[in-house]
């Protein structure tokens, strides 16, 4: 199956493309996760050097292709990017462009099979190029990923992988990266003279649509205040579509998410018959791709069928998150650097109390938030628990809240302004906090409720993710720590298992897929309510040793070794079918290369989203705007008092005045 792809053939159609019987391999699996800067050992050593690849897709892949490797003589290939080392990644070999490795189980045992790895340089620097990365073309505002994941960056792959044997007839590809790399390596086997298609499987982790109704629902949010201070319109409905309207068109244009073209090709692979399509969760499949903005009709792709979409949850990672030979030092790591903050803290009066422990990336649908505001919100939550806040940033143990607190305290006795202070702890050399402005949302927050929160709160950095699972198993031993789940927006949610794995009971969001697992073992919140996520926590504390149990029987369920099975017999469930079979029994699909950053396919995800969008402001308070038309609402009815508040946001509104808001995560 494994040719190298010949550019040449390509661009002379007079030339005949070579024909050959390919050596395909049931027993084998490709993942492709183009823009993975993947490396041996810990996934996350270097996520925060990575990206916007840090973190969860990482770590994703990697479990997979450890599943994978409990199989006896099976090949696994993970396709990543080469590029040079160096921005403080270490001895780490980002550089080579193949190489294998030998994974151990928690008792320090090899697993049957080893991981083998396959990299191909984006660019002739090789240089490690970040999917939103912006700086190529003629106005030097084109997608720098997009441009150069094409045909011929798969026909690199496909060297590395022919020169080293890792063919196989199984091609799995993560997020949207992965599946136009599906479609590319499609198009070079048919140039190639394959007759026979792989079996491939995509796996959407995050979807686009989502993101992209909720980042223009949120700059609207913004900046309504502004705006209808600005307009003369007092209707609603008017209001909500040009603002709407505005931020969409926006958006579109934005080379940095590239929304046009990876919108299109989501919809487009929801309908693809050659790609058997993977979501974590029910919720995903039914409230995100049966949804804004997919179900508009496409000329030229077929409209999306749910059934096709298989929901298989994923593992959980049991080695990291239990006490076995490989955590011993992470666990005495992680003991160190969490007591000494602790302590510093937290008054000794208060030493005895359980714990609430709320860790995640910097990001607003995390809800960091949402907990700070449910401690703030019931005093029955404060006399019985302290809050913990993980929040990474370069070095262990540093309270990043209270530096952020620090500088908030400045930034209102105008010594430096908010963008400085955003600056200092996004300094890559010093402090390298992922999202600053956020971090100071929840600095403010804080300190205007210092007086109930001083000696309730702390923050602690434990950024090797090792560490992490160690400090989960220390507090879980401990037995007076529950944790949780919080996000506004969360398709699926690992942290429940992993906790469950480390004896950390803990409620969980309703908006979250797993939920739908989880609802009749613990407490289920709405997050955008703090008074109902003091409830639930306050109700976990009183049962979590009723919760341990069965949460941890629930998570001792789940492994990476049955997520590959079933992933596995999805991919090879109808067999095998040729290119020639494909075209006849599926004529409607669409055919064309997925040419992501090419002129007619950009516009083409444009109208679509426009169409979708108009369709949806026309539905009103029923359509995927409502928030913002409520907002509005609430705005005119209330507008003198909200113009007297000097803010131009609603969440700036909601602070300074009554007026409660309607958000998103």
């Amino acid at each position: 199956m494994i040719k190298q792809f010949n550019p040449h053939a390509a661009l002379n159609k007079q030339q005949k493309a070579p024909t050959f019987t390919a050596n395909l391999h049931d027993n084998g699996v490709v993942i492709l996760n183009p823009q993975g800067g993947l490396c041996k050992g810990n996934p996350l050593a270097h996520a925060s050097e990575l990206g916007t690849c840090g973190g969860g897709q990482l770590t994703f892949v990697k479990k997979a292709a450890e599943g994978f490797a409990h199989k006896e003589n099976f090949i696994t290939a993970l396709v990543g990017q080469q590029f040079l080392i160096g921005n403080g990644l270490g001895d780490q070999p980002f550089g080579k462009e193949y190489e294998t490795e030998q994974v151990k189980d928690e008792n320090n045992k090899p697993l049957k099979s080893d991981i083998k790895y396959a990299r191909a340089p984006l660019t002739k620097g090789m240089k490690y190029i970040d999917k939103e990365e912006v700086g190529v073309g003629k106005d030097g505002k084109e997608n720098v990923f997009y441009k150069n994941l094409t045909q011929k960056y798969m026909g690199q792959i496909h060297k590395v992988l022919e020169d080293n044997k890792m063919d196989a007839a199984n091609i799995i590809g993560g997020y949207i990266d992965g599946y136009v790399a599906i479609r590319h390596n499609n198009e070079i086997l048919k140039q190639d003279g394959e007759t026979k298609m792989p079996h491939n499987v995509w796996i959407l982790h995050s979807a686009g649509g989502p993101k992209f109704k909720n980042m223009v629902i949120k700059r609207a949010d913004n900046n309504l205040v502004n705006y209808i201070a600005q307009t003369n319109e007092k209707n609603p409905e008017v209001i909500t579509q040009d603002i709407v309207l505005k931020y969409t068109n926006e958006l579109l244009d934005d080379h940095k998410f590239e929304f046009p073209s990876r919108i299109l090709a989501e919809k487009i692979a929801f309908t693809d018959p050659t790609t058997k399509v993977v979501v974590n969760s029910p919720l995903e499949r039914d409230e995100q791709i049966d949804a804004y903005p997919y179900k508009t009709k496409m000329e030229g792709v077929n409209e999306i069928d749910t059934d096709r979409i298989h929901v298989i949850p994923p593992g959980v990672d049991k080695k990291r998150f239990s006490r076995n030979p490989a955590t011993e030092s992470h666990i005495k790591n992680a003991k160190e650097i969490f007591n000494k903050s602790y302590q510093k803290d937290i008054p000794s009066s208060r030493k005895n109390l359980d714990k609430v422990l709320t860790a995640g990336r910097l990001d607003e649908k995390k809800n960091f938030h949402g907990i700070i505001n449910a401690f703030v919100a019931s005093g029955d939550l404060r006399e019985k628990a302290n809050l913990v806040l993980v929040i990474n940033g370069k070095d262990n143990g540093i309270n990043y809240l209270k530096m952020a607190q620090g500088l908030a305290k400045r930034v209102d006795k105008k010594e430096i302004t908010e963008e400085s202070a955003i600056a200092t702890l996004e300094d890559k050399n010093t402090n390298k906090i992922s999202n600053g402005k956020y971090l100071m949302e929840l600095a403010n927050i804080v300190n205007k409720n210092e007086k109930i929160l001083n000696g309730v709160i702390t923050s602690v950095s434990i950024p090797d993710g090792d560490d992490f699972g160690g400090l989960h198993i220390a507090l879980g031993e401990e037995g007076k720590t529950v944790g949780g789940l919080n996000s506004t927006q969360e398709p699926y949610g690992l942290i429940p298992a992993e906790q469950g794995i480390a004896n950390i009971p803990g409620p969980v969001a309703k908006s979250a897929g797993v939920f739908a697992e989880l609802k009749d073992i613990v407490p289920g919140f709405n997050p955008n309510d703090p008074n109902d996520i003091a409830k639930a926590y306050l109700k976990t504390l009183d049962d979590k040793e009723q919760i341990k149990e069965p949460l941890k029987i629930w998570a001792e369920g789940k492994t990476w070794e049955s997520w590959c099975d079933n992933v596995l017999n999805l991919a090879q469930k109808d067999g095998d079918i040729s290119f020639k079979e494909l075209k006849e029994k599926h004529p409607a699909v669409y055919s064309e290369p997925i040419d992501y950053t090419s002129e007619k396919f950009v516009n083409k995800g444009k109208k679509m989203i426009i169409t979708a969008t108009e369709e949806e402001l026309a539905k009103g308070k029923d359509g995927a705007f409502k928030p913002v038309f409520e907002n509005v609402e609430k705005l005119l009815k209330a507008q003198p008092s909200v113009m007297a508040t000097g803010y131009s946001s609603m969440a700036g509104v909601a602070r300074a005045t009554s007026h409660p808001v309607t958000t998103v995560g």
